[in-house]
């Protein structure tokens, strides 16, 4: 983790470093009977003496009863779980070590945790910042998405804060693919490209997995939203997906719909908007066609950015030929770099207009997550990605 990027952190939210909570932990855990001698004048910026004094009182009292907890410091992490901490926090299966609360990347020191808790702490929000990070990555890591930077979490919890604060909504959109054909290998798909079935398709297939637990988080936190699940119906538009799978665009998109139907039959509940297909949502299909056509004129008029430089592009390209090779067969380096231009000015004008239509709103993408760059070209949105079930 960057210095400075910590450093930063625990003086915006007025955090404990490390050095200084093993002093106060110290003081609170300290078997001398000599009290004086425990005292260090760094200690008071944060706690009084007095407070710090009766913390240990209440401390010891409540040690007595649990003299034989180990490891050391396993008595603390009860004491701060018995007075009700709103930090949800746990310990490792051998209970040798606390799995520790994260703030913007930067673990919590335990006084942090011990001082906020007990409402001696400066800042009266760090219980939910705290609570919100450390449920976050839960919730990546048991829903398997892929780790996200800290700017963009930085972002989201800013969102959150926004929409609880004004009583607003969160606006999830999940674009999905079409049903195309696939083989199973071993636990994972692998795309043929032959046909459109009449399922939801693996996109929608892979958030099925773990929605509950997307939707029971925001829950948690008493955010109000609204989640589209919505298939990509401008990939009926194009004469290359056309030929390749031998249908006009009209039975294209009737393909389309089933899918989407597919989709409303599977996603129930009110939170989730699920009857229609992207473009009938965003502003249908002219719209859609001049957005990228904007999208496309700049990608490759920009390629100096920092979302296009070079050296970027040219991993995403590595990332994505496999798949193209097997829906447009063999071509040239720069044959496929133009299908990737292209497919870059389809999730560009994604986040162009899913940001125009709502203002408090993110992505879940399950596809490849190198294309969820792209959607920076159009917008300022929080996108995540959840790893997805099939081979590239």
């Amino acid at each position: 983790m960057d210095y400075i990027h910590s450093r930063n952190v625990i003086k915006e939210n007025k955090l404990i470093p490390r050095k200084i909570s093993k002093k106060i932990i110290n003081f609170i855990n300290f078997n001398s009977s000599k009290f004086e001698s425990q005292k260090d004048i760094r200690l008071s910026k944060f706690i009084s003496y007095d407070q710090l004094y009766n913390l240990r009182k209440k401390f010891k009292k409540f040690q007595k009863k649990k003299s034989t907890i180990k490891p050391r410091n396993l008595a603390i992490y009860e004491f701060i779980k018995k007075v009700n901490s709103t930090v949800d926090f746990d310990f490792d299966k051998n209970k040798k070590e606390a799995i520790m609360p994260e703030l913007s990347g930067i673990r919590l020191s335990l006084s942090s945790i011990l001082l906020n808790n007990l409402s001696v702490a400066n800042d009266k929000n760090i219980g939910f910042k705290t609570n919100f990070y450390n449920s976050y990555k839960k919730l990546i890591k048991d829903c398997d998405f892929k780790k996200p930077n800290i700017a963009e979490v930085e972002k989201l919890y800013e969102l959150i804060q926004g929409i609880k604060r004004k009583d607003k909504t969160l606006y999830i959109v999940t674009p999905c693919c079409p049903d195309y054909s696939k083989i199973k290998i071993k636990d994972k798909y692998e795309f043929t490209f032959k046909s459109i079935g009449d399922d939801m398709g693996l996109v929608a297939e892979r958030l099925s997995l773990n929605i509950k637990q997307i939707h029971n988080f925001l829950n948690k936190f008493s955010i109000k939203f609204k989640h589209i699940i919505t298939i990509g119906d401008f990939e009926a538009f194009s004469a290359s997906n056309q030929k390749r799978l031998n249908l006009n665009e009209k039975n294209y998109l009737k393909k389309l719909l089933i899918n989407q139907n597919q989709i409303n039959k599977y996603f129930s509940g009110n939170e989730c908007i699920t009857k229609k297909t992207f473009c009938e949502i965003f502003n249908g299909k002219k719209e859609w066609q001049k957005i990228t056509k904007k999208f496309i004129t700049e990608i490759k008029k920009n390629n100096n950015s920092k979302i296009l430089e070079k050296e970027k592009i040219k991993i995403i390209l590595s990332a994505r030929i496999p798949l193209y090779k097997k829906w447009y067969g063999e071509l040239s380096n720069k044959g496929y770099e133009n299908i990737l231009f292209h497919q870059a000015s389809e999730y560009a004008a994604m986040g162009y207009l899913i940001e125009k239509k709502y203002k408090n709103a993110i992505v879940i993408g399950a596809d490849h997550y190198r294309m969820s760059e792209f959607y920076k070209l159009g917008s300022n949105i929080p996108v995540f990605y959840l790893k997805k079930n099939y081979i590239t």
